[in-house]
């Protein structure tokens, strides 16, 4: 009894595990200007005729739109997907850092 219980919990983690990889997604943030862009090339793809939309926020955060006939776009990926853009971002940021502690320490000694 004990040893079939275990097994189907060693089953489920396994499930869980391959659907947590494999499956789950998350929202990825998008700027006003992406958004708006997303909007009219649905636009002109879709030949579409509405003139307004409306933003879908999810944590605070603009992640898609929802147009006028009714179309929804939600920015995902899956949650083991890097987010290249929030790298590039932080790696920026670092670099930003080091060169103000570098012109400062330069400033001081001059």
């Amino acid at each position: 009894m004990i040893g079939e219980l275990a097994l189907a919990l060693w089953l489920l983690l396994v499930v869980y595990i391959i659907w947590f990889l494999g499956l789950a997604k998350d929202y990825v943030p998008l700027t006003g200007r992406e958004t708006t862009l997303l909007w009219t090339m649905h636009k002109r793809r879709s030949n579409c005729f509405s003139t307004k939309f409306e933003t879908i926020r999810r944590r605070n955060k603009l992640v898609g739109f929802r147009c006028g006939c009714g179309y929804k776009y939600l920015s995902k990926r899956l949650v083991t997907q890097r987010d290249l853009r929030a790298r590039t971002l932080d790696a920026s940021r670092k670099n930003e850092v080091a060169f103000q502690e570098d012109s400062v320490y330069l400033e001081r000694y001059e």
